[in-house]
């Protein structure tokens, strides 16, 4: 099951972070436990209330459901569905983020394999590294324009990473699991647009960096789609 959290502030998760989950909207026995989710998806937006605007924070969450908790909870969220204006507005608490960071950005081509729903693992890494690529591309654009004493501040803020290539290679036990992830596939490319057709700048003032290339290769199932 796929669910979304917002959050009314910004909140920095890295790859592999995650946060202990509280759902109040739950029967009492599941009200008070709190269970670690992994965070698939982290985007920050700008949100007006009262005429002012609000830094949020959504957070996508991939899980599969086992017993206790998470199986009521895939129960709530079908009930959901089925009632559209049934929401979690406000109905859950979270603790954390906590995160182990691999600093996979050290490597010059990181590769990924994963089968199933570990994929909500994987996708975290891929993110972020297109994330750092991405902010070291605005970077140079904006030393285009700078003024002198501005470019050594901009040259410092970037990430210079190593990494120019990304493989991720994703099993799927059956063929539905592609929805889960397809629209973060789309935005996966969205951060990294540019990817292999802007070659490396020629001048050494600037960052000495490339684009990635990222390579999602999706491997389907024999069997039918259930």
């Amino acid at each position: 099951m796929k669910f979304d959290i917002r959050i009314l502030h910004h909140l920095n998760a890295g790859p592999r972070a995650y946060v202990y989950l509280r759902f109040s909207c739950l029967p009492r026995r599941y009200r008070y436990q709190a269970h670690p989710f992994m965070i698939v998806w982290c985007t920050h937006n700008i949100e007006e209330r009262d005429g002012r605007q609000h830094n949020v924070t959504d957070l996508t969450f991939l899980v599969q459901p086992q017993k206790g908790l998470t199986a009521r909870l895939y129960r709530e969220l079908e009930l959901q569905a089925k009632i559209p204006w049934r929401t979690f507005h406000n109905l859950a608490s979270f603790d954390g983020p906590y995160s182990q960071d691999l600093h996979l950005e050290r490597y010059d081509i990181v590769v990924l394999v994963v089968k199933g729903i570990r994929i909500a693992g994987v996708l975290p890494h891929a993110r972020y590294l297109a994330y750092r690529q991405r902010h070291d591309h605005d970077i140079k654009e904006r030393l285009k324009l700078a003024s002198t004493a501005n470019k050594a501040d901009l040259r410092n803020s970037a990430y210079r990473d190593a990494t120019r290539k990304v493989d991720i290679l994703w099993v799927l036990e059956f063929n539905r699991q592609e929805e889960w992830i397809s629209d973060k596939l789309r935005n996966l490319q969205n951060l990294d647009p540019y990817r292999v057709r802007q070659p490396p700048s020629a001048d050494p003032a600037n960052l000495h960096s490339v684009p990635i290339l990222f390579i999602v290769t999706i491997q389907k199932s024999r069997h039918l789609s259930r």
